[in-house]
């Protein structure tokens, strides 16, 4: 948690100084690589999740733990996202320029994932395996809002490779 919460923080003062003057491409780039590492963090929160709702798992204390994990790592998506980290702007990214000109759209969908991933969360924290399988499907839905759910493929925000 301490780990996270310094992460957090961290990011938080990468996006104030950002803000406050233009950002150099070795800053852009520190940006990249930290959202790619959070995108990492949330595919594998994602596998307990997915072996769940597969029947092949019936943990839902470490869903609990996932969707606490994801419901952090969202909160940090949109800061991660500054100007000026599109694919031909900074190197190691597949963003699309959408993620800018359609910020509203962008905001949205990472809205949507952190309703889904609410709902998810209640489910596995109530114990309670029907819904959380009922529930399931809308999260996996609010993840591919944004790209498609194959690691190569692209989507609304993300070029494929």
């Amino acid at each position: 948690m301490k780990k996270r919460l310094l992460i957090l923080t961290c990011g938080m003062c990468m996006v104030a100084f950002a803000a406050g003057h233009a950002a150099t491409q070795y800053e852009l780039v520190q940006f990249v690589a930290q959202r790619n590492a959070l995108m990492k963090e949330l595919l594998s929160a994602y596998w307990p999740l997915l072996k769940i709702k597969n029947g092949e798992s019936s943990g839902l204390a470490e869903a609990g733990k996932a969707t606490r994990t994801i419901m952090v790592a969202i909160g940090r998506i949109d800061a991660l996202f500054p100007p000026g980290t599109a694919k031909g702007e900074v190197p190691q990214t597949r963003a699309r320029p959408e993620i800018w000109s359609e910020h509203e759209d962008f905001q949205a969908a990472i809205n949507s994932l952190k309703e889904a991933t609410a709902s998810l969360q209640a489910a596995a924290e109530a114990s309670d395996m029907a819904a959380f399988k009922s529930r399931f499907d809308a999260f996996t839905a609010a993840c591919t809002g944004c790209h498609s759910f194959k690691p190569s493929g692209g989507g609304k925000f993300r070029y494929p490779r």
